[in-house]
């Protein structure tokens, strides 16, 4: 359990995921969200409950995938070809096409030629996962997918991508920073713990609510309402791909609005990746 008023968190992904599935419980018998059942119609939570988000963040979220293949073909056509062709498409490879692996090709596999250099630049994004309660769970999920989508894109034209979650959740003097690095940069594209990183509502409704939830000093100013979400400070996003909070529903109501305000935020700090 983590002790104080101001808490910050910060985990690999094994890190997260080991925790969150034995989570500390430092709010004693007090109502827990991250534990709450999904009930019929439930536009909070994507998920049945926490058992499921658990499955869901170990083994990967199979319609987060599905949500992305409507999303790779409009980010793919937006970003600059660097290095191109860094690869081709084989049966077996370093990483799957996201459409194509869902389309049941067998040659979905991106192969890196061997022409192709091993150092590639890098692009940093961060992205917030905190958002009202008042925002439904499959506009969060439309966000997140378009995310994906342009990380894909930006793998397959040459980049590296470094993709941090973050969450940070503030109540009067009290506040929880919580941050994982979903994929270091060089590290294989992980699909399945991505699509639920980032295309899943539950990853903060489920996953980072037992974080907060094991910070027994949190409990009286966070307890019932989880604080108000907030944005990491200017300097730290500086140079990198920053997703604030999420506000309104808009930006995000629909795929082409959700490919292009991800474009948007690649376009204000690494214009050079994009044509």
């Amino acid at each position: 359990m983590w002790q104080g008023k101001q808490v910050a968190v910060r985990h690999t992904w094994g890190e997260a995921l080991a925790f969150v599935a034995n989570p500390v419980n430092g709010w004693g018998d007090a109502t827990r969200h991250s534990r709450a059942k999904r009930s019929e119609g439930d536009k909070y939570y994507t998920l049945a409950d926490l058992p499921a988000a658990q499955r869901a963040m170990a083994h990967g979220w199979a319609e987060g995938l599905a949500r992305v293949e409507g999303q790779v073909g409009a980010a793919i056509a937006g970003v600059r070809a660097e290095r191109i062709p860094t690869y081709r498409m084989d049966v077996a490879g370093e990483r799957p096409n996201v459409p194509l692996a869902v389309a049941g090709d067998p040659r979905c596999m991106y192969r890196r030629r061997p022409e192709a250099p091993r150092t590639r630049p890098v692009v940093s994004i961060a992205m917030a996962i905190g958002a009202p309660w008042h925002i439904h769970a499959t506009c969060l999920a439309r966000r997140g997918a378009a995310v994906l989508a342009w990380c894909d894109a930006l793998e397959a034209a040459g980049w590296t991508t470094e993709v941090e979650a973050y969450w940070f959740t503030r109540s009067g003097t009290a506040s929880l920073d919580y941050r994982v690095l979903v994929k270091p940069a060089g590290e294989r594209f992980d699909l399945d713990r991505m699509s639920f990183a980032l295309v899943c509502p539950d990853m903060l409704r489920r996953a980072a609510f037992t974080i907060l939830e094991a910070c027994p000093d949190l409990h009286a100013s966070h307890g019932r309402g989880y604080g108000t979400s907030g944005n990491l400070p200017d300097a730290e996003v500086s140079g990198r791909v920053h997703l604030p909070r999420v506000e309104v529903e808009g930006p995000w109501a629909t795929t082409e609005s959700a490919v292009a305000n991800v474009r948007a935020a690649i376009m204000a700090s690494r214009a050079e990746v994009l044509s």
